[in-house]
């Protein structure tokens, strides 16, 4: 048999060298494996090669977002079948550590470019920075810097900077998301810390552009700034202390690097890199409000479905309001925008009405408890379906009803005579909070993934 391009397949993460560009690391390991997979007798085709029977043969190496030359940190690297998984390590969540300093702005946001703007700093205080952050927190529209590698007109934005027409160029404001921003200030008399040279600890969503967000900052603070050094702490699962240094890029390094992300996801119940890069068809998701345990609503589900559900094992008694199939991989930064979504959003009362029923297929029939239509619950549903829609289409099957389910029945016999010997007094309790579950196939449990609490911008993970 052929001999196999890799010793093995999925994502890594590296330290992005200073004045690297992210595809000078990946042409980089990608070397490394080509001159691995010749020593071991594989036969390899070069990158870009148009002849059909060879295109299996081309080592595939790619990144999961672009890290400017100047920036340091966390860069993902997907090898094989792993690099059909980059385009959410592009969308996903990052972190990243930034200098700004204030008086100068440059031409492309960084110190790499020539001063274009200057402007007084005398009038700011280290509490008009504290102060100026949480504006920028959220969903929010952003112009990104010319010199970036967006394409308008056929050709990226630092092309046409490079050739002059960059004026020319109308840079429309784009959406997108900041989880958090905090100033880091350095030891115990922070007032005295210099307010017109400091580092932001920022937390964002793909497609944020920090040297524009530093450039907002500043004219949020009447004055303009540039970003003078910026280092990614974090990408998705992968911090700093998981990346590979430049000196052990070897073979050996990297595929027992991407070795160690397969055993972590085996051991956290995922999946390795499959070659369609979809998620798993069989893996549903639902986002829920799961009554208190302790509190009377629970214990009345409960006692219904230990008699007449013969699904209880698979789920915890909980009102579905969306089933939006979010894959696992994807929860945490779901959770964040869905946090971020709810937070205006206070606790409210939620009464379940009297046993109803519907019928899922020809094999199993449910019997329900519908949620008392309520404004703050239409909301709810309202905001979650911004974050991410229901994934049946209204057209062909209805409007999605929330829903408890009290009894999991064979036929629409056994759903009428639970609904005939049930006594249901409507109960109320406190929505305080939504939570993402999941489960793998149709006889899987589901779990609680995460936990959002309405009014919190901050999720919390279930332990």
């Amino acid at each position: 048999p052929p001999v196999s391009l890799y010793r093995s397949e999925g994502v890594f993460a590296v330290e992005k060298p200073l004045n690297w560009t992210s595809q000078d690391v990946v042409s980089c390991i990608r070397g490394a494996l080509e001159r691995d997979a010749r020593q071991r007798g594989a036969k390899v085709a070069r990158v870009g090669s148009r002849r059909r029977h060879q295109k299996n043969r081309i080592v595939r190496v790619g990144h999961g977002g672009t890290l400017d030359p100047l920036a340091t940190g966390v860069l993902v690297i997907g090898v094989g079948r792993g690099t059909k998984e980059l385009e959410s390590y592009l969308k996903g969540s990052k972190r990243y550590l930034a200098g700004v300093e204030l008086g100068y702005e440059t031409t492309t946001l960084d110190a790499a470019g020539n001063i274009t703007k200057q402007a007084p700093t005398d009038h700011v205080t280290q509490s008009a920075v504290r102060a100026a952050l949480p504006q920028f927190v959220g969903d929010i529209a952003q112009i990104p810097p010319i010199f970036s590698a967006i394409k308008k007109n056929g050709k990226k934005l630092y092309e046409h900077a490079r050739e002059g027409t960059g004026d020319e160029i109308k840079l429309e404001p784009r959406n997108v998301t900041i989880y958090d921003c905090q100033l880091v200030e350095d030891g115990d008399d922070n007032d005295n810390n210099d307010p017109t040279n400091f580092r932001i600890d920022v937390e964002c969503g793909g497609g944020t552009y920090i040297r524009s967000l530093v450039r907002d900052i500043g004219y949020t603070l009447d004055t303009v700034a540039t970003t003078t050094f910026l280092r990614r702490t974090k990408q998705g699962q992968f911090t700093e202390e998981d990346c590979l240094p430049r000196d052990d890029w070897d073979p050996d390094a990297i595929y027992a690097a991407i070795d160690q992300t397969n055993r972590q996801r085996q051991q956290e119940g995922g999946s390795r890199p499959n070659p369609t890069g979809k998620p798993d068809k069989t893996h549903t998701s639902a986002l829920a409000w799961i009554p208190p345990p302790e509190s009377p609503i629970y214990e009345a589900i409960q006692t219904i479905r230990q008699k007449y559900d013969r699904l209880i094992h698979r789920w915890p008694p909980h009102v579905n309001i969306l089933y939006p199939f979010v894959p696992v991989d994807e929860f945490e930064e779901a959770a964040k925008r869905l946090a971020l979504a709810l937070t205006n959003t206070s606790q409210f009362d939620v009464t379940l009405e009297d046993i109803g029923h519907f019928e899922h297929g020809q094999k199993s029939c449910t019997a329900w408890l519908r949620p008392k239509e309520t404004e703050q619950f239409a909301e709810v549903q309202r905001l979650c379906e911004e974050v991410f829609p229901h994934c049946n289409e209204v057209s062909t099957r209805g409007q999605f009803v929330p829903h408890l389910t009290v009894g999991q029945c064979n036929d629409m016999d056994d759903v009428n005579n639970l609904i005939s010997q049930v006594g249901w007094t409507p109960v109320s309790s406190q929505c305080g909070e939504l939570c993402l579950i999941s489960r793998k196939g149709n006889d899987d449990p589901f779990e609680v993934h995460w936990r959002v609490a309405l009014g919190n911008p901050s999720p919390l993970r279930e332990q």
